[in-house]
């Protein structure tokens, strides 16, 4: 693992609206990408995310939350 900063993003993401007034918002994430575009932190890599086997959030998260 590298010392830098991993940024992910996908075009997917910006489908994402939950609601008017909720702090999540496809202009949010669209204004905070470009910020870091402008101004990356030093190290900084971006990448497209890739599905996450089941395996992975069952490290954090219960089998029922996960199925849900």
């Amino acid at each position: 693992m590298s010392d830098g900063t991993l940024l992910l993003f996908d075009e997917a993401m910006l489908a994402h609206a939950p609601g008017a007034f909720h702090p999540e918002s496809p202009s949010r994430l669209s204004a905070v990408g470009e910020a870091r575009r402008r101004e990356p932190p030093a190290g900084a890599t971006w990448a497209a995310p890739c599905p996450a086997s089941r395996e992975q959030p069952l490290r954090v998260h219960d089998p029922a939350y996960v199925d849900e």
